[in-house]
């Protein structure tokens, strides 16, 4: 069995559009704490998950565009991440 993993920051510029609450009334204004990107590969099967409030179809198409092989794209859910749809 082959497996390995990684974990990269996913950096939200202040004024970015934020998702997570139809009440929100304006971007973001910095940063508490910082939002993540993780990936685990096993046996050719890569899984990344983004903290983000959900994860579209254009989303998942733009990250198996970059990853060889079958991969899963999925969202932690947070409600403090940017704007994808």
């Amino acid at each position: 069995m082959r497996v390995g993993h990684a974990a990269v920051e996913l950096p939200v510029p202040v004024g970015t559009a934020l998702g997570g609450y139809a009440a929100r009334t304006g971007p973001s204004t910095g940063t508490t704490d910082p939002l993540q990107v993780c990936a685990v590969r096993i046996d050719g099967l890569t899984w990344v998950v983004a903290d983000l409030p959900y994860v579209h179809e254009d989303v998942a198409a733009a990250v198996a565009a970059r990853v060889p092989g079958p991969v899963w794209v999925s969202a932690t859910h947070t409600h403090s991440g940017p704007e994808t749809s």
